[in-house]
């Protein structure tokens, strides 16, 4: 079924679900982002709820439905936008991007999108032109794939507009994971790039990833409808006090990616969490005989913020990221 999002917005007290459509598959049937709109019995705040962006990260797509399916229209001050998958494609495929011939590509490098390019750009059209510009505050979640693993933590915007950078930090405060990354769009076309542009105060969750799904699913699962909940309370949607599991919060500068030179098998030296010195040994690339080929060196103290959790590595590749601390506050 498909939803209009505005009639599903005036339909005060209600939860409305379709799909909005993007395009045709081959055999005629619907290309369409998932869509629940439920709007509060009283007018308030516009919140968008997105995830699986990267179809491969899921913590915050079972967050969102979580959320949403036990969100009461009655008890809700202003209006959800929820799209748990937004890269349908990619999801179905179980990977970061659409298959190939779709002609897929990083969708949270497409934004603001284009009506008639390439699939990936018409589904991050669709998406801002439909959802993201009818809001008034964005959560779009994200997490570590099946390659790396992420510590839970949270980026807001740094635009340098005063007004919105404050609004999205608060968001990520109240949301309230151990790191919160301080910085602005780290490569062209990503989402928080788009939403600056159009004024939207906008949070990007970042946790969990494959090697850490089997034993701590539930937990990240939590941290995001927690941290979501915290957030609507914080924008007066819902009544009640902020949850926190944590004493405090670590803010850090927008990570540096670390990148290896060497081929090989992966080992980690260290683990999420932990604070590393300039020139510490992060992590070594073995060859299939067993001798060391490359060690991959912290460039600075920092914090370890992600590591590469999949036991090859090829040339190239991102095996670690690690942030500058600028402060710790207190919940």
């Amino acid at each position: 079924m498909l939803i209009d999002i505005k009639a599903a917005i005036e339909q005060r007290g209600k939860k409305t679900e379709g799909y909005l459509e993007v395009a045709k598959r081959f055999d005629g049937s619907v290309i369409g982002l998932p869509v629940i709109v439920v709007s509060g019995k009283t007018e308030g705040p516009v919140l968008v709820l997105d995830g699986c962006t990267h179809g491969d990260e899921h913590e915050g797509t079972e967050g969102i439905i979580r959320l949403v399916k036990d969100l009461d229209p009655k008890h809700l001050k202003g209006t959800v936008i929820a799209v748990p998958v937004v890269n349908v494609l990619a999801f179905e495929a179980g990977d970061r991007f659409a298959p190939s011939f779709y002609y897929g590509s990083d969708l949270n490098r497409a934004f603001p999108g284009k009506e008639d390019g390439r699939i990936t750009q018409r589904i991050a059209h669709v998406h801002i032109q439909e959802i993201v510009s009818r809001a008034d505050y964005v959560i779009s979640f994200h997490g570590g794939t099946n390659r790396w693993s992420v510590l839970p933590g949270i980026v807001c915007q740094n635009t340098g507009n005063k007004e919105l950078d404050s609004k999205s930090f608060d968001m990520a405060r109240a949301f309230g994971t151990p790191v919160i990354w301080k910085g602005a769009a780290a490569f062209p076309g990503v989402l928080t790039d788009t939403t600056a542009k159009l004024g939207i105060p906008t949070a990007m969750p970042e946790l969990g990833g494959q090697a850490m799904r089997g034993h701590q699913w539930e937990e990240l699962v939590q941290i995001c409808v927690r941290g979501t909940t915290n957030v609507m309370k914080a924008l007066g949607m819902l009544q009640g006090d902020l949850e926190f599991v944590l004493d405090k919060m670590t803010v850090i500068e927008p990570p540096v990616y670390i990148t290896n030179t060497k081929a090989g098998m992966f080992r980690a030296n260290k683990q999420l969490g932990q604070m590393v010195k300039e020139g510490e040994v992060i992590g070594e690339i073995y060859d299939l005989f067993g001798k060391v080929v490359e060690k991959i060196k912290a460039p600075f103290d920092g914090l370890l913020y992600v590591i590469w959790s999949y036991p090859m590595v090829v040339t190239g590749n991102w095996v670690a990221l690690v942030g500058k601390v600028i402060e710790d506050i207190e919940v």
